[in-house]
């Protein structure tokens, strides 16, 4: 440990925080520490250069939201060091430096073998209600697909007007919404012949004949899911479908 061996020089570096920690000089029983650490952290800088600052991914919010414990423990440690309590001090320090690396390890970006790879279809989710919109895309997400959403019909439409490499595979339909409800949202997707392989799947809590919609016919919809929701059925039937209009395609 650091702390203990009092070597000059001698320093840990925490890469994701920025921050370094280096013995600048001893004198018998006293070690004076040097904490290199970017401008928005107010802490006593010493003899260290200062270090260039955080990368752009790093949240500064979140820096400072970790580093919080950090520099109660450097105040600790300050206040030993003033009054003479070199044995308080270096147990402090000791803190210090569990909190660092514990700050370190809640920053640092996730590995390799723990993303998740994006398998799945890209779906649009088409629904008012912001927070079953938020809550079904981030399901399916979960499940590998890419996913846009949309509060109405208008909207909709709007995202569906791209290049044909950028449309996606499966629209989620939710029937009753203002400005352009699901029923009119339908019947302009298939009027449009750069649409004509979009799968449609209307989401209602009513039926398909009580809005008036055929399914499985070429002007309705390919399939119908009734609220509530159940995902892992939605899922398998999407991925259903898709595989077998890939069959038949080939």
């Amino acid at each position: 440990m650091l702390v203990l061996s009092r070597r000059v020089d001698e320093e840990l570096v925490f890469p994701q925080l920025d921050i370094r920690v280096k013995v600048l000089r001893t004198q018998g029983n006293r070690v004076r520490i040097g904490i290199d650490a970017p401008e928005f952290i107010e802490i006593q800088r010493g003899d260290v250069p200062p270090a260039d600052p955080l990368s752009a991914t790093a949240s500064r919010h979140a820096v400072l939201n970790e580093l919080n414990a950090v520099r109660l423990a450097l105040e600790l440690y300050d206040r030993h060091l003033a009054r003479g309590d070199l044995d308080a001090a270096n147990r402090a320090f000791l803190r210090l430096v569990t909190q660092l690396r514990q700050a370190e390890e809640s920053l640092a970006p996730p590995r390799e073998a723990d993303r998740q790879p994006t398998t799945g279809p890209k779906v649009l989710v088409v629904d008012d209600d912001d927070n079953e919109c938020q809550l079904l895309a981030g399901l399916l997400q979960m499940d590998g697909c890419e996913v846009d959403t949309a509060p109405d019909g208008l909207a909709a439409l709007a995202l569906l007007d791209r290049p044909q490499q950028e449309i996606p595979k499966v629209v989620l339909l939710d029937m009753q919404m203002p400005r352009l409800g699901g029923k009119e949202t339908l019947a302009a997707i298939r009027r449009h012949n750069h649409l004509r392989d979009l799968l449609v799947f209307g989401v209602s809590a009513s039926t398909p004949e009580e809005q008036g919609i055929a399914v499985g016919a070429q002007d309705g919809v390919d399939d119908w899911f009734e609220k509530p929701l159940n995902p892992c059925q939605l899922v398998a039937r999407m991925r259903q479908r898709l595989a077998a209009d890939t069959t038949v395609s080939a």
